[in-house]
């Protein structure tokens, strides 16, 4: 089982020795969704090649910036480009941004990306609010990150998404005339072009 505090011990403390602020909500932004970063009140910025360790995104589109950011009242921290397992990095590496949020004592934190489907009802481009994750093709790469589960980490399990937000997002969505779509989130080893068949 790895380590993620000791690996990322020196990362974490010089983005809390910069930090300006104590974030409320983290929001990591996916692809195409970078430039909202550009678009509400910055405080701070650090670029994630400062940080000891921070691996670097090689796909196009996902800028190296961490955010300090405020909007509407709300005290938020900015992952401006994520780190995906399909670039060669473990799950230890890819769940970076939530680790640093946990670190910086954000109680909630929004992941957004990318994604492909297969629900025929869906069009690309339409936003999906994620109901539960499926992630059977990733068990080793979970036990070798997180070990046997405890009950605890079960239970943090079977709020994941947390249904609480979800609720806010909903009514958020309703006042906004967003129209959303929801479903399940299945996460596999990265970009695949399946066959008919295998999907």
């Amino acid at each position: 089982m790895i380590n993620v505090d000791d690996k990322y011990r020196d990362l974490i403390e010089k983005v809390k020795q910069q930090a300006p602020f104590e974030p409320e909500i983290g929001l990591v932004l996916g692809s195409g969704l970078g430039e909202f970063a550009q678009k509400i009140k910055t405080v701070k910025s650090i670029e994630t090649s400062s940080l000891p360790g921070y691996p670097v995104s090689t796909v196009e589109g996902h800028k190296g910036f961490i955010h300090f950011s405020e909007y509407e009242g709300k005290k938020l921290l900015i992952f401006q480009g994520r780190i995906h397992f399909y670039e060669g990095y473990a799950l230890s590496e890819c769940i970076l941004p939530a680790h640093i949020a946990g670190k910086l004592n954000v109680k909630k934190l929004i992941l957004t990306n990318a994604a492909g489907g297969i629900n025929p009802n869906y069009e690309p481009g339409d936003l999906m609010l994620n109901i539960s994750f499926n992630s059977m093709m990733l068990k080793k790469e979970m036990a070798d990150l997180f070990g046997v589960p405890t009950v605890a980490q079960k239970n943090l399990i079977l709020d994941l998404p947390s249904n609480e937000v979800n609720s806010v997002i909903r009514k958020a969505a309703l006042e906004e005339k967003v129209p959303i779509k929801e479903g399940v989130y299945f996460y596999s080893k990265g970009p695949s072009y399946e066959t008919p068949a295998e999907i």
